[in-house]
């Protein structure tokens, strides 16, 4: 399964920082401003986590 992940921040402080997606404490991808990622991910469970400065 595919899951689809989209930043759209505007004009916000720290928009420019980029988001930490991940999966199982796992870090599996980077989000900018105004941009997706497509994440596999292995059913029945996952944690998902988006953390702007690594926590």
């Amino acid at each position: 399964m595919a899951i689809k992940i989209t930043r759209r921040t505007g004009w916000l402080f720290n928009m420019g920082a980029k988001l930490n997606i991940k999966i199982n404490e796992e870090v599996v991808g980077k989000l900018s401003d105004n941009s997706s990622i497509n994440i596999d991910i292995s059913p029945p469970e996952v944690q998902l986590q988006v953390s702007q400065f690594g926590g």
